[in-house]
Parts: C-alpha cells; sequence; structure tokens
C-alpha cells in the first residue's frame, strides 16, 4: 500500500507569504493546498481530506478563521500565524502560534508536531522523520541563499552558505539511515 502524503490547507490573504509557507511545507513532503480566504478554505474542506491547516491572515480576524474552522471541523489542528501587531486571539486555545517574523524551521516543527501527533506511532520514529523533514526544508532553503549570494557576487557568503549546506547534509544522512533502520 502506498504511503499517502498528509495534506495541509494554508489559508494567507497575502499572495506572497500564502506561496513561501505553502512551498516551505510542500519542500517538506506534504500535500499543499492553498486558499486566499476563509470562503476558499471551506470548499477545501468539503472537497478534501485535510490533516492541519495553517492561518496566516494580514487583514483577516484570526479568531474569526479559527472559530470558522473548528465549527467545521472539530479538533482539526490549527496552526495560527497572527498579523504581526495582532494578539493571539482568546479562540485560539489549542492551536499552535507560531509568530512573525516566520521561522520555516518553526513552521514544519509545528506542522510536523501536529500532524504527526494525530497519527499516534511510534514517538522516536516520529521525531526523526521530522526532523528529516526540516533537515530537507533548510537545504532547500539554504541552497536557495546560495544561489542568490553567488549571483549578486557575494563569494564569501557563498563558502559559508556551501559550508552549512554540507552540515545540514551530514545531518540529513545520518537521520535518513535511523529512520530507514528504524
Amino acid at each position: 500500500m502506498a504511503c499517502e502524503r498528509p495534506n495541509i490547507l494554508v489559508v494567507a490573504d497575502d499572495h506572497r507569504e500564502r506561496w513561501r509557507i505553502a512551498a516551505t511545507i510542500a519542500d517538506a513532503g506534504f500535500s499543499v493546498r492553498a486558499a486566499a480566504d476563509p470562503g476558499s478554505a471551506l470548499r477545501a474542506f468539503a472537497h478534501q481530506d485535510v490533516a492541519a491547516i495553517v492561518l496566516a491572515p494580514q487583514s483577516e480576524d484570526c479568531g474569526r478563521l479559527v472559530r470558522q474552522a473548528r465549527l467545521c471541523r472539530p479538533g482539526l489542528p490549527i496552526i495560527l500565524v497572527p498579523a504581526p501587531a495582532a494578539m493571539p486571539p482568546a479562540e485560539a486555545g489549542g492551536a499552535a502560534i507560531v509568530n512573525r517574523p516566520l521561522d520555516p524551521r518553526r513552521l514544519l516543527g509545528s506542522v510536523f508536531e501536529l500532524v504527526l501527533q494525530g497519527e499516534r506511532p511510534d514517538d522516536a520514529r516520529d521525531r526523526r522523520d521530522a526532523e528529516l523533514g526540516i533537515a530537507a526544508a533548510q537545504l532547500a532553503c539554504l541552497d536557495c541563499r546560495r544561489t542568490a549570494a553567488e549571483r549578486s557576487g557575494s563569494g564569501g557568503l557563498a563558502r559559508d552558505l556551501r559550508r552549512r549546506i554540507g552540515e545540514v547534509q551530514s545531518t540529513s544522512r545520518a537521520l535518513f539511515f535511523a529512520v530507514a533502520g528504524g
């Protein structure tokens, strides 16, 4: 039986942020559906099994979005990325909060934790799987930064990034063999 990738729904009204969050999560091995508004998100719930939702509104009231998601799917894992000036709403009870500026490692850590928590398989293996996904996302980010540094003529930064990529690749290899063997 083939292993199906969990679907993560990303709801963000800012196009660039929605794309960045969706790409980060997809690079970590998840299937991603993106929505620009609560209406689109509710339609996505109706057509697809969603393992978790990431809410990152710039202009919408986070509390309203969380309430709508909870009404539609009680118990659904939610990761809330509140607007910079907004306080996390009282209705966010049970939602993981990832503050801005958005750190891809914290975001992915929350996604892996909530999605794997719902499945309840072996904790040690889950942790290694999550670390492997995070390492893959780090590699993608570091490689993009290295490419940009090389194009802009920042040789010193590009060398530092190549060194860091090598370190993350070594860690990834060790994690891969631990997951494959465990």
